[in-house]
């Protein structure tokens, strides 16, 4: 029973639009007419009584409620593709993965044509959990997934076999039309700015390597989620300080840009864990092999080694 939901065709829309921040390339992705996205757009609108997106000719921008609700439908999404890929694929050619939400969004979901290209023989299940649930890796002890990625230290995680996929640096983002408005021509110039916080990249660090001795205030939103905090800063909400191996896209397409040349390598990494006793499935080594090797790719070529 629905109770309530919208059509699914609706969160499609949603979901496609708000990523690209365009109704014409949604269209274009899904096979459809661009009239045709923004009238499901404006139904899905219609059903909850609320705007999801302010449209004018230059930029396609989410409203809070559009971020809190994209959230919401990337989750839903990412469950009913899981369980739409376990009912047609043979389970023994099928691995799990455990990776937070962020990483499966802005990093992995874009190059698993890649997998698939170069290793068809399996096939992937990942399972996107949000920042609290990153801490409870229960379903890799109990054999339930075959592997997850985390964002730790190299010594973190006892127990567990860890590979090393990459290194991360950190450098300021912000959307293009927020920079320019606060002419933001370096660091300093921060201080009359938004700064949106998480506890894992601290900006006291990357002001004391950009040499300012008194840094600005942290003034803004704290984020316990990568992802989140990236979509503020999307949304224009202020300048993010960002891992770089999540803001490929969005650099590459213009939803954000990057601020000053000064950026600093990371206290963490990404790291490949699987359960140190239990030998592994080839097809699970093939994997984390092919995951070395996407983290070493074009522009990443210090990325880390095996560990």
């Amino acid at each position: 029973m629905s109770r309530g939901l919208p059509p699914l065709n609706t969160l499609v829309a949603f979901e496609a639009s708000a990523r690209l921040l365009s109704f014409v390339q949604a269209a274009r992705e899904l096979c459809i007419t661009a009239s045709a996205v923004s009238h499901r757009i404006r139904l899905l609108e219609r059903h909850y009584d609320t705007r999801f997106f302010i449209r004018d000719r230059q930029q396609l921008t989410l409203t809070r409620e559009g971020r809190v609700f994209l959230e919401a439908v990337l989750d839903a999404l990412l469950i009913l593709r899981s369980a739409s890929s376990r009912l047609k694929q043979d389970a023994a050619k099928t691995i799990r993965i455990n990776v937070s939400t962020a990483l499966a969004n802005k990093w992995l979901a874009h190059r698993l044509h890649r997998y698939y290209e170069r290793r068809g023989e399996a096939r992937l299940e990942i399972r996107a959990v949000h920042h609290t649930a990153l801490n409870e890796l229960a379903d890799l002890r109990s054999g339930e997934v075959d592997l997850a990625i985390r964002y730790c230290d190299g010594g973190d995680w006892p127990g567990f076999r860890k590979t090393r996929l990459m290194p991360v640096r950190i450098f300021p983002v912000c959307n293009p039309a927020y920079g320019s408005r606060h002419r933001l021509k370096s660091p300093s110039d921060l201080a009359r700015t938004t700064l949106l916080r998480s506890p894992r990249e601290p900006w006291a660090q990357w002001f004391r390597g950009a040499g300012l001795k008194t840094p600005p205030a942290a003034n803004g939103t704290e984020f316990s989620d990568a992802g989140l905090l990236l979509s503020a800063a999307i949304g224009g909400q202020g300048v993010a300080l960002a891992r770089d191996v999540l803001v490929e896209e969005d650099l590459a397409v213009g939803r954000l840009a990057r601020l000053f040349r000064h950026s600093m390598p990371a206290a963490l990494a990404y790291h490949a864990l699987q359960p140190a006793g239990r030998p592994a499935r080839p097809e699970v080594e093939a994997l984390v092999d092919w995951l070395v090797e996407e983290a070493h790719g074009p522009g990443r070529r210090d990325a880390g080694a095996r560990r």
